[in-house]
Formats: structure tokens, sequence, C-alpha cells
């Protein structure tokens, strides 16, 4: 990681690639590291550029809340299982270059 400090990093630390990209990211937006917006933005850049990692703090910390929510409708497993589907279609998935998740 050299001395250069990460401009994210509070809730995700493991967001070590696109480090460079990522600042330039948060001052497009306005952003610092500090600021509480600064780590989501950090993750939807990750999630876009195809981080391994990003793709696991999805998997792992985020669809299983979005899971109980969407249960909380009393739907069956096979509702939520497509729900959940076409939410990271929504995300990930452009006709264009660029996803969903950064525009």
């Amino acid at each position: 990681m050299g001395d250069r400090a990460k401009p994210y990093g509070k809730r995700w630390p493991n967001l070590d690639s696109y480090r460079d990209e990522l600042a330039h990211e948060l001052a497009e937006r306005g952003l610092t590291g500090s600021e509480p917006l600064a780590d989501d933005v950090a993750l939807a850049y990750a999630l876009a550029a195809g981080d391994a990692g990003a793709h696991a703090i999805l998997e792992d910390e985020l669809i299983p809340d979005l899971r109980c929510a969407l249960a909380r409708f009393g739907r069956d497993t096979d509702f939520v299982d497509e729900a959940l589907q076409r939410v990271r279609v929504k995300l990930l998935v452009s006709d264009t270059d660029t996803p969903r998740i950064v525009t």
C-alpha cells in the first residue's frame, strides 16, 4: 500500500484496488475520504470495476440485509431470490461500458 493514505477504508478496509481511481471519483463528487458517503462511493466504484473484494462485500454484507427486508413481505424464497437477482442486474449490468451503480 505504500505511504499513500487510502481515500476510503473505515467501512470497507479490504478495498485496496483502484485506489487512485477512487480518489478521483470521490473528488469528482466533492467528497473526502472522511465523509460518511465516501466509503459507499468507493464500494460502488469498486463494484463497477469488477473488484472481487467489492463483490464479496455485496454478497456477504449487503445482500443478506436485502434478503431479510424482502422476506418481511411474506413472499416465498423463489420470489426473494429473483428480486435479489434483479437488484444485482440493475446495479451491475449495463448496455454501455459503465454499470448503473456509478451513473
